[in-house]
């Protein structure tokens, strides 16, 4: 039994990587400020509030004096809390006035502020409180530089002790309100608000800001006020955080880094919640990231649930209904809008609301509509829900019309991309920078492109909407999309195989030919089952060659490209989201070792980090003497919401673990790694039913399981079936839905 081995404790590195900016988010609502809590102006710090930065500095002085910061922690995703000191010029050691400072997020921001004196004589302070608004966009935030520029204007109401800016530019009209609650009234001075006061010995004194915005003329106030206590007993977050935390599916292992990085994903996940948008209360999507990318992100939200289903199906269910919700139904060129195309993103910030830029709606990604249908798919196989299929029966059939009237750009058969757009996106597949696309020889591919990723991604789209369409009964439209992708497949090994690299080429540019730079993508084409048998083992092993795979994790470029960077977004980092789908798509063609290598520099990378918190892109640097611990891509959001889904993915692949509701089946073929030689697995939910399982690594090396409880009904298959792959797909769906006579091995 697992209970007898010893297990050697891992060795915890000495070296911790910290981020250069502490996040906090409820909702819209995203406060970003230095490591010891300072909001000073610098790069893009700031309280934020629907991609529009109110607060652009907030920061405290006493006689003149910054605050020296003794410890800084964040206490939950939205709550800060700091102990600060100000040195007085005296004889006497260890002389201090302490600063306790509380700083809660939610609509705005609530602050208590509290001084108290621990000198041994009385002290005359003055306290100020030095502010800035400057409602910049994030995108000019992150690009250091202004693009929209209105009129300000300021008033103190010193009776109200309220301080109001308001801000107008073509009929977007923002506006902030500061307000202040203390015995002492504050006297304002054009950019700061003072105080003074004289403490005795061992009294405090408390000061309280509330920090409401106001986004297009509609005021909200922030939930919560003084020491956490909610305003409302109505708030959103009110109890579902911690009941979702409760009912999530949990881990038990000796491994440390991996218990950390599973449970702080899990509490990150939930912790960026979007509220505000909930289509119903067991249906939610995550921001995308913070501090950067708070909002609605077609790929992010699909990317994160399809990933986090070890956890819970509600993060799918959600990202289905905010895409029906944002499905295109009429053409638009400026937003790169097509009817039956899913959202990319949807931004609130000052640039995008003048429609400066396309964002408020942009629907600039080939990606997100196949992977809509990916994921719809994956909520079923999770869940067995055939009434929510049929609910969403007609955004299915308008996602898979789009790919066939405009994925296809010229009737070949491929799937590209190119924008309308005077402002859309260059490149539109998985890598969607300016600069994510290159060939061999380093230089920027044009489009009209063709990623292989997408062909892949549209292949596996039609393989499961096949079983959706069979499980509905419609048996005809079922086998037309299995005969287009069995057409695609053909049609992609064909144009994108390179013989004499063992490898798939990244795309075909405009003329065809293929863009034959080394990168990850072929991984994605893995996960999706296009690739055949006999292909999947030189793919896999040219992928782990060093000048792809780093030591943390597979790099998105080779260092052989001219091209390569190890900062760059798309060229040479380290994305965990891209890791841990590789971890199943190795997995899924029997390759285990590979993914338990992949899968422990993964974790590996994990455990430098704070909280075993996985940045959004890991720094492509080689993990050797040069280079001993991981660094990050500068702009890296921190947490991410599909850098959080990577490690449910890979805990699942290392756990042979696939759900097949529909026939109350959990197919298993467990191997756990040398280093995680146990693992318990509590509240797993396939369909109705809920397990709870223990895995432990023999002395033989074989993974043995058992049950450890279970209510519902429930299967187990010991071995895995590879249901991704075209035929054992087709034979599942037509057995299930009674459109053929079950084999003896589909029976057994």
């Amino acid at each position: 039994m697992a209970s007898e081995f010893q297990v050697a404790q891992p060795v915890l590195p000495r070296i911790r990587v910290r981020p250069h900016t502490l996040s906090f988010q409820n909702g819209y609502t995203v406060l970003a400020t230095s490591l010891d809590g300072e909001i000073d102006g610098r790069e893009d710090h700031g309280l934020y509030e629907r991609d529009t930065r109110y607060l652009a500095r907030y920061q405290w002085k006493i006689d003149g004096e910054p605050l020296i910061p003794v410890v800084v922690q964040p206490l939950d995703s939205d709550k800060l809390q700091g102990y600060y000191r100000t040195q007085l010029e005296s004889g006497y050691p260890g002389q201090t006035l302490q600063v306790q400072i509380n700083r809660l997020i939610g609509q705005g921001m609530h602050e208590d502020f509290i001084v108290e004196n621990y000198c041994p004589t009385h002290k005359t302070l003055q306290l100020k409180l030095f502010l800035q608004a400057d409602f910049m966009d994030m995108f000019e935030t992150l690009q250091g530089e202004r693009q929209q520029c209105g009129e300000t204007s300021l008033h103190w109401e010193q009776a109200q002790q309220t301080l109001t800016w308001h801000y107008q530019i073509e009929g977007v009209q923002h506006g902030l309100m500061v307000r202040v609650h203390s015995e002492i009234p504050a006297t304002f001075h054009g950019n700061y608000l003072r105080w003074e006061t004289t403490l005795r010995v061992g009294e405090k004194i408390k000061i309280c800001t509330d920090v409401a915005p106001v986004f297009n003329g509609r005021r909200e106030m922030p939930v919560y006020g003084c020491l956490g206590c909610p305003k409302s007993r109505d708030l959103p977050t009110e109890g579902k955080k911690e009941r979702w935390l409760r009912e999530a599916a949990a881990i038990q292992t000796t491994n440390h880094a991996v218990m950390k990085a599973f449970e702080t994903a899990k509490f990150d996940l939930v912790s960026m919640r979007l509220w505000d948008e909930d289509p119903r209360p067991d249906a939610w999507i995550p921001v995308a990231g913070l501090p950067n990318y708070v909002g609605i992100f077609g790929r992010d939200c699909l990317t994160s649930g399809w990933q986090a289903g070890l956890y819970s199906p509600q993060m799918m269910r959600g990202a289905v209904m905010m895409m029906n919700r944002y499905q295109a139904d009429h053409f638009d060129d400026w937003r790169d809008e097509q009817p039956g195309k899913m959202l990319h993103e949807a931004r609130l910030g000052p640039l995008s609301l003048l429609n400066r830029l396309p964002q408020q709606r942009y629907y600039g990604s080939t990606t997100s509509t196949p992977l809509y249908l990916i994921v719809l798919s994956e909520y079923f196989h999770w869940t067995g829900d055939l009434h929510f299929i049929r609910e969403n029966l007609p955004h299915m059939e308008r996602a898979l019309a789009w790919i066939e009237q405009f994925g296809d750009l010229d009737g070949d058969g491929l799937y590209e991309y190119r924008t309308r757009s005077s402002q859309g996106l260059k490149n539109q597949g998985w890598k969607d920078s300016n600069e994510g696309i290159v060939g061999a020889d380093g230089r920027q591919i044009e489009p009209p492109t063709a990623t292989c990723e997408e062909q892949a991604w549209v292949y596996e789209a039609k393989i499961r909407s096949a079983i959706l369409y069979s499980a509905l009964r419609d048996f005809k439209r079922s086998e037309q999309l299995l005969a287009e992708a069995h057409a695609l497949k053909e049609k992609f090994n064909q144009a994108f195989w390179m013989p004499e690299e063992g490898y798939y080429a990244l795309a075909l540019d405009a003329e065809k030919r293929q863009v034959s730079s080394i990168t990850s993508n072929p991984g994605h084409c893995l996960v999706s089952g296009i690739i055949p048998e006999d292909r999947a083992a030189q793919t896999i092993a040219r992928m782990l060659q060093p000048d792809l795979f780093s030591g943390w994790g597979l790099r998105t470029l080779s260092t052989q490209n001219p091209a390569f960077n190890p900062y760059a977004y798309h060229l040479g980092t380290v994305w965990p989201v891209e890791n841990g789908t590789f971890c199943m798509a190795f997995v899924r063609y029997g390759h285990h070792r590979e993914a338990n290598t992949l899968a422990k520099a993964v974790f590996d990378a994990s455990n430098f980090f704070e909280y075993g918190r996985l940045p959004e892109a890991i720094s492509g640097h080689p993990r050797d003497a040069e280079h001993p611990m991981p660094s990050v891509y500068p702009n890296s959001c921190m947490p991410q919401a599909w850098s959080s889904s990577a490690i449910p993915i890979m805990i699942q692949a290392m756990l042979g673990l696939y759900p097949f509701a529909p026939l109350k089946l959990l197919l298993l073929e467990p191997h756990l790694p040398d280093w995680l030689p146990e693992l318990k697995l509590y509240n797993l939910r396939v369909g109705q039913a809920r397990i709870s399982l223990e895995f432990w690594r023999g002395a033989d090396g074989r993974t043995h399981h058992r049950v450890l409880n279970q209510s519902g009904t429930l299967h187990i298959l010991p071995k895995l079936v590879n249901i991704h792959r075209f035929h054992q797909l087709k034979d599942i769906a037509e057995t299930m839905f009674g459109h053929t006579k079950p084999t003896s091995a589909e029976t057994r």
